[in-house]
């Protein structure tokens, strides 16, 4: 049964992440499984390469800030991966 919709978020660095081994595809499975364990149905799924550009987060990661308004709007959750270096 499902209990909510989530909008996972994914974010990399420009290049020194997605050569480490937690690039796209790992985060991506990393929420995928969580929101199966959540039963949470997935809506969309944003995914950003950040270059550091800019001072305010959002203004640096406009899908991100795209991404909460929809996510509000459907009354849906985030879903996000964070993994280190």
């Amino acid at each position: 049964m499902i209990t909510q919709q989530s909008v996972s978020y994914i974010r990399v660095s420009a290049g020194r992440q997605g050569n480490s081994g937690l690039g796209i595809e790992v985060q991506s499975d990393a929420i995928e499984r969580f929101a199966a364990g959540e039963r949470s149905e997935p809506i969309g799924e944003l995914v950003e390469v950040e270059t550091d550009e800019g001072i305010d987060v959002l203004d640096r990661r406009p899908k991100l800030a795209g991404g909460l308004a929809h996510a509000h709007k459907t009354k849906a959750s985030v879903v996000m991966a964070k993994l280190c270096l």
